[in-house]
């Protein structure tokens, strides 16, 4: 019998430390996620799949605790599902432009951040993060997305589209 922790590591998605502690999407989302890129206007340029993640915590706030991070366990406390909408905003800044889905469970994942930063000994709530996955940008490299998005992001930026329905990871 598969105990908790072992069923909600299998769909979460995998937790990875790469200077960036970032959340890779389950399978399932994966496909939800490829769906919503079929509805992209054609200056959107779909990232790789292996490259899509959702950045928990930027690589800024987590370089004096480099070593704690590397040295654990990121499995000891399992990460919240990823739980897209079927949104996709536009944003622009800075010369770059990105589509990205928001996360429907912004609450759970900052709360899965500030408990991770108050076990490496950091303080809670590092950025002010919309929790996000970007689905393409005007390259498709994804070292050109737009980085960090806010909440001042969205509120002004553009709503493509809504193009998924009753999907089990869709909110």
């Amino acid at each position: 019998m598969k105990t908790l922790k072992q069923i909600l590591l299998e769909t979460a998605g995998e937790l990875k430390f790469s200077g960036i502690l970032k959340l890779n999407p389950d399978t399932n989302t994966l496909v939800s996620l490829k769906k919503l890129t079929e509805d992209l206007p054609p200056d959107a340029n779909p990232l790789p799949e292996e490259t899509i993640h959702v950045t928990l915590v930027h690589q800024n706030c987590l370089k004096q605790y480099r070593k704690e991070v590397e040295n654990m366990d990121l499995n000891d406390i399992p990460p919240p599902k990823v739980v897209i909408t079927d949104k996709i905003y536009k944003i622009e800044r800075e010369k770059r432009i990105s589509w990205v889905s928001i996360l429907a469970n912004q609450e759970e994942m900052q709360a899965y951040v500030d408990q991770f930063m108050q076990i490496i000994g950091a303080p809670p709530h590092p950025e002010d993060r919309v929790y996000h996955i970007t689905l393409a940008n005007s390259t498709g490299n994804p070292k050109d997305s737009v980085g960090n998005v806010k909440k001042s992001d969205i509120v002004g930026s553009n709503l493509v589209s809504n193009v998924l329905q009753d999907s089990e990871n869709v909110v």
